[in-house]
C-alpha cells in the first residue's frame, strides 16, 4: 500500500521523541571517575525505578583528604608528615594519614563549601555568592592533600567534615 507524507512525518516525529527519551535515560556522571558499588543483579533490559541507586562514580583525584592551613603553619608542615583525621560525626574514631601535597599559592575560592562558615564549617568566609558556590575565605589559606596510610582503606565518596591534626614541626 501507499504511505502518505503525513504518515512519514508522524513516524519521523515519533522517532525524534524516542531518541530524546533515550538521551534522558542515559546515565552520565558530570565528571570523570571510577564506577563503584554497582547495584546487585544489574543487567541489560532490566527495569529500574528513578529512585534506585544504580552505582556510584567516584572522582579518584578527589578521593582522599583535604586540609586548609594558615600561612603561619606553612613552614611547619612537610610532605610525608604524619596526620590523623577525626570525623565530626564520629569523634572517637580516627584515620591515619600522610601529607602528600602542599599548595604553593593561597586558595582564592573555597571549593569545599561544606567547610565554610556559610555552611556551618570553621573557615570564616564571604558568603555573598554562596548560592553560586563561590565562597571566598576571609583569611589566607593553603590546601594540603593527604592520603590514608592504609592504601586499601575504603573512603566514603561523600564529604565528611572533621579535624585533621598534622604532626609537623612545632
Amino acid at each position: 500500500g501507499m504511505v502518505s507524507n503525513e504518515q512519514i512525518e508522524a513516524a519521523h516525529k515519533k522517532l525524534e521523541g524516542l531518541q530524546e527519551k533515550r538521551l534522558r535515560l542515559m546515565v552520565v556522571a558530570p565528571f570523570d571517575g571510577k564506577v563503584r558499588d554497582i547495584l546487585a543483579g544489574m543487567e541489560a533490559h532490566r527495569a529500574v525505578k528513578n529512585t534506585d541507586l544504580l552505582l556510584r562514580v567516584v572522582n579518584e583525584s578527589h578521593s582522599g583528604f583535604t586540609a586548609f592551613i594558615s600561612e603561619d603553619d606553612m613552614s611547619r608542615i612537610q610532605i610525608n608528615d604524619k596526620a590523623v583525621f577525626i570525623p565530626d560525626s564520629q569523634p572517637l574514631s580516627s584515620i591515619s594519614l600522610t601529607v602528600k601535597t602542599i599548595s604553593v599559592s593561597n586558595v582564592e575560592v573555597l571549593d569545599v563549601v561544606e567547610l565554610s562558615s556559610c555552611y556551618g564549617g570553621g573557615i570564616k568566609s564571604d558568603c555573598q555568592n554562596a548560592e553560586s558556590s563561590s565562597v571566598i575565605p576571609l583569611q589566607s589559606l593553603y590546601r594540603v592533600g593527604l592520603a590514608p596510610v592504609k592504601a586499601e582503606l575504603k573512603i566514603s565518596p561523600t564529604i565528611l567534615r572533621g579535624q585533621i591534626r598534622i604532626s609537623g614541626t612545632w
